[in-house]
């Protein structure tokens, strides 16, 4: 298999719409995927119910319909191995800011009071 073909079936899995030209190499589709991550994720809690907004969870009643905005924000197996292949290309690349989005996350769900 290509790496274009295996990158491609990624961003289908990550339902990413990817305009891929032929001359395209494996490390512009791949810092195309991962830029479009980066710009989608929001750092935000929805109540699904009241439709409310929160950047943040602390003093805000909790309830099973509060969740996080962003899909990317979702802690599963899927992200999970994204997060490890941006940091992979982050290393590859050497751009800090994909390792810097994979801390953002941990951070955001962990670290900044939300989890409690």
């Amino acid at each position: 298999m290509t790496s274009k073909f295996i990158i491609s079936c990624c961003a289908l899995l990550l339902g990413i719409n990817l305009s891929i030209k032929a001359q395209s190499s494996p490390e512009e589709i791949a810092k195309k995927i991962a830029d479009r991550i980066l710009s989608s994720t929001t750092y935000t809690f929805e109540n699904k119910k009241t439709g409310e907004v929160y950047t943040s969870v602390k003093n805000v009643e909790l309830t099973q319909d509060m969740t996080v905005q962003s899909k990317y924000n979702q802690w599963h197996y899927t992200n999970g191995v994204t997060n490890i292949a941006l940091m992979e290309l982050g290393a590859k690349l050497n751009d800090k800011k994909y390792d810097e989005y994979v801390l953002k996350n941990m951070n955001f769900v962990f670290n900044d009071g939300n989890l409690e």
